[in-house]
């Protein structure tokens, strides 16, 4: 019997909405594109997910890849954090999963400068979560199979009573090889139904 969900967070707790964000700000269309590609979907990206950059690096190393646009980059980088907003239905989610006896934990690819700025925003469901692991601060990143055994480890997890909720395919096979039940996040409501399944209870959620 499954007791024990793991989630993802970005894309599936929060929405990493950084192009509503930076459009928010007024920034046009080619600006926000060259940041996309230059910044945000690139490796400058993945190193802040491993916690390897500290922020004065972090900073040069984004203004260097853009220099046309350090006015906008500065700004990004100031007030980062709000890239994420928690969706609607996140905290009502994991209260409902722990009122039915689930323990519920997060693991998940995240940079130090996102969450410290959105911790008590934003990201607050994480404390009521039951634990979790944050990349940066194990400079691990999923699909790592270390990352997903510090998990197990950290907080005593039966991998065969564990169900993991992510929206990559990739760190969905990176848990399967633990014995761990997955569910491709899709949508809230297609993955409420696949738990509910997995955990054999009809209305875990209440809404």
């Amino acid at each position: 019997m499954m007791n024990t969900v793991i989630f993802d967070i970005g894309m599936v707790l929060v929405d990493f909405c950084w192009r509503e964000y930076l459009t928010s700000l007024g920034f046009p269309e080619d600006v926000i594109s060259n940041i996309g590609e230059k910044i945000v979907n690139s490796d400058i990206w993945e190193d802040m997910d491993k916690g390897i950059v500290e922020d004065e690096e972090l900073l040069e190393r984004m203004v260097a890849r853009a220099p046309e646009n350090s006015k906008e980059v500065t700004r990004l980088f100031q007030t980062i954090g709000k890239v994420v907003k928690m969706y609607d239905y996140t905290p009502v989610w994991i209260r409902c999963l722990k009122e039915k006896g689930c323990k519920v934990y997060f693991l998940s690819n995240f940079p130090k400068r996102v969450y410290e700025q959105a911790r008590d925003g934003e990201m607050a469901f994480t404390n009521e979560c039951d634990g979790g692991l944050l990349s940066y601060k194990y400079r691990m990143v999923k699909p790592e199979p270390e990352f997903y055994q510090l998990l197990i480890d950290t907080y005593g997890i039966n991998p065969k009573e564990a169900v993991f909720v992510d929206d990559r395919p990739v760190n969905l096979e990176g848990a399967k090889k633990f014995g761990i039940k997955t569910i491709l996040f899709q949508s809230q409501k297609q993955v409420e139904e696949e738990l509910c399944e997995m955990l054999g209870q009809k209305g875990v959620f209440v809404y």
